[in-house]
Protein backbone atom coordinates (compact mmCIF):
# COMPACT_ATOMS: atom_id res chain seq x y z
CA UNK A 1 0.00 0.00 0.00
CA UNK A 2 2.76 2.55 1.18
CA UNK A 3 4.77 1.75 -2.40
CA UNK A 4 1.42 2.51 -3.81
CA UNK A 5 0.87 5.55 -2.16
CA UNK A 6 4.68 6.52 -2.68
CA UNK A 7 4.66 5.94 -6.39
CA UNK A 8 1.20 8.31 -7.22
CA UNK A 9 1.94 11.00 -4.93
CA UNK A 10 5.35 11.79 -5.32
CA UNK A 11 6.20 9.97 -9.14
CA UNK A 12 5.69 11.07 -12.49
CA UNK A 13 2.69 9.11 -14.55
CA UNK A 14 5.09 7.28 -17.15
CA UNK A 15 9.08 7.30 -18.09
CA UNK A 16 10.32 8.82 -20.60
CA UNK A 17 14.00 8.69 -21.92
CA UNK A 18 14.37 13.16 -21.30
CA UNK A 19 12.99 12.33 -18.41
CA UNK A 20 15.78 10.05 -17.33
CA UNK A 21 18.65 11.91 -18.80
CA UNK A 22 17.54 15.20 -16.72
CA UNK A 23 18.41 13.09 -13.90
CA UNK A 24 21.78 12.68 -14.89
CA UNK A 25 24.37 13.67 -12.90
CA UNK A 26 27.96 13.32 -13.79
CA UNK A 27 30.27 12.37 -10.81
CA UNK A 28 34.10 12.47 -10.21
CA UNK A 29 35.38 9.12 -8.82
CA UNK A 30 37.55 8.97 -5.74
CA UNK A 31 40.83 6.86 -5.49
CA UNK A 32 42.16 6.60 -2.17
CA UNK A 33 40.60 9.70 -0.59
CA UNK A 34 41.29 11.96 -3.47
CA UNK A 35 38.63 13.21 -6.36
CA UNK A 36 40.12 11.74 -9.87
CA UNK A 37 39.67 14.20 -12.61
CA UNK A 38 36.72 13.63 -15.81
CA UNK A 39 38.86 13.14 -18.64
CA UNK A 40 37.33 13.81 -22.23
CA UNK A 41 36.24 10.69 -23.64
CA UNK A 42 34.37 10.11 -20.19
CA UNK A 43 32.45 13.72 -20.35
CA UNK A 44 31.99 12.46 -24.59
CA UNK A 45 30.38 9.38 -23.07
CA UNK A 46 28.63 10.77 -20.87
CA UNK A 47 26.89 13.63 -22.91
CA UNK A 48 26.53 11.09 -26.47
CA UNK A 49 26.82 7.56 -26.16
CA UNK A 50 25.06 7.33 -22.23
CA UNK A 51 22.11 9.59 -23.71
CA UNK A 52 21.81 8.17 -26.99
CA UNK A 53 21.24 4.54 -25.28
CA UNK A 54 18.27 6.01 -23.08
CA UNK A 55 16.90 7.25 -25.98
CA UNK A 56 16.79 4.43 -27.74
CA UNK A 57 15.77 2.09 -24.92
CA UNK A 58 12.34 0.61 -25.23
CA UNK A 59 9.76 1.71 -21.94
CA UNK A 60 10.73 -1.82 -20.38
CA UNK A 61 14.36 -1.51 -20.89
CA UNK A 62 14.02 2.33 -19.62
CA UNK A 63 12.14 1.17 -16.16
CA UNK A 64 14.47 -1.49 -15.72
CA UNK A 65 17.41 1.01 -15.91
CA UNK A 66 16.01 3.77 -13.95
CA UNK A 67 15.42 -0.11 -11.23
CA UNK A 68 18.95 -0.93 -11.74
CA UNK A 69 20.74 2.77 -11.09
CA UNK A 70 18.04 3.62 -7.87
CA UNK A 71 15.50 0.38 -6.76
CA UNK A 72 12.37 1.91 -8.21
CA UNK A 73 10.52 1.57 -11.53
CA UNK A 74 9.99 5.17 -11.71
CA UNK A 75 11.49 8.41 -11.01
CA UNK A 76 10.10 10.77 -8.10
CA UNK A 77 9.04 14.33 -8.48
CA UNK A 78 12.00 16.79 -9.09
CA UNK A 79 11.72 20.24 -7.43
CA UNK A 80 12.66 22.53 -10.31
CA UNK A 81 14.30 25.27 -8.45
CA UNK A 82 16.60 22.18 -6.77
CA UNK A 83 17.75 19.49 -9.58
CA UNK A 84 19.68 17.57 -7.23
CA UNK A 85 16.73 17.04 -5.03
CA UNK A 86 17.08 13.89 -6.89
CA UNK A 87 19.22 12.41 -9.43
CA UNK A 88 21.35 9.66 -10.77
CA UNK A 89 25.10 9.99 -10.61
CA UNK A 90 27.04 8.50 -13.13
CA UNK A 91 30.64 7.49 -12.31
CA UNK A 92 33.55 6.28 -14.12
CA UNK A 93 35.99 4.39 -12.22
CA UNK A 94 39.40 3.20 -13.43
CA UNK A 95 40.26 1.69 -9.64
CA UNK A 96 37.03 -0.51 -9.25
CA UNK A 97 36.98 -1.39 -13.29
CA UNK A 98 40.12 -1.68 -14.58
CA UNK A 99 39.38 -2.85 -17.80
CA UNK A 100 36.50 -3.11 -20.37
CA UNK A 101 35.44 -6.16 -19.41
CA UNK A 102 34.03 -4.83 -16.55
CA UNK A 103 29.75 -4.44 -16.37
CA UNK A 104 28.24 -1.65 -15.32
CA UNK A 105 27.73 -1.47 -11.14
CA UNK A 106 25.13 -0.21 -9.74
CA UNK A 107 24.54 1.25 -5.70
CA UNK A 108 20.29 1.54 -5.51
CA UNK A 109 21.24 3.26 -1.95
CA UNK A 110 23.39 6.01 -3.74
CA UNK A 111 21.54 5.95 -7.13
CA UNK A 112 25.01 5.14 -8.52
CA UNK A 113 26.09 4.02 -11.95
CA UNK A 114 29.90 2.65 -12.31
CA UNK A 115 31.31 2.88 -15.53
CA UNK A 116 34.97 1.87 -16.79
CA UNK A 117 37.34 4.66 -16.60
CA UNK A 118 37.28 3.91 -20.76
CA UNK A 119 34.08 4.32 -21.04
CA UNK A 120 33.96 1.23 -23.13
CA UNK A 121 35.55 3.39 -26.09
CA UNK A 122 32.34 4.72 -26.60
CA UNK A 123 31.16 2.41 -28.25
CA UNK A 124 27.20 2.16 -28.07
CA UNK A 125 27.09 -1.83 -29.15
CA UNK A 126 29.42 -2.38 -26.53
CA UNK A 127 27.96 -0.54 -23.99
CA UNK A 128 24.18 -1.54 -24.77
CA UNK A 129 25.31 -5.49 -24.40
CA UNK A 130 27.35 -4.95 -21.31
CA UNK A 131 24.30 -2.66 -19.75
CA UNK A 132 21.56 -5.16 -20.56
CA UNK A 133 24.16 -8.16 -19.22
CA UNK A 134 23.97 -6.51 -15.58
CA UNK A 135 20.55 -5.49 -15.96
CA UNK A 136 19.50 -8.74 -16.37
CA UNK A 137 21.54 -9.90 -14.13
CA UNK A 138 20.24 -7.39 -11.41
CA UNK A 139 16.11 -8.06 -12.19
CA UNK A 140 17.24 -12.20 -11.79
CA UNK A 141 18.73 -11.80 -8.51
CA UNK A 142 15.82 -9.20 -7.65
CA UNK A 143 13.18 -11.41 -8.79
CA UNK A 144 14.32 -14.63 -6.77
CA UNK A 145 13.47 -11.93 -3.08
Amino acid sequence: MLEFLSKRLFTKPTLDPNGVVETLVLQQATAEGKLLEILPHQVKFFDQTLKRTIHRMSSDHLSLFVFFCTGYYYLPHRNPSAPESFAIYVEFNFAEMPDEESLPVAHTCQNLLKLPGMAYENNDEVFWQKLTTSMAHTKNVMSMN
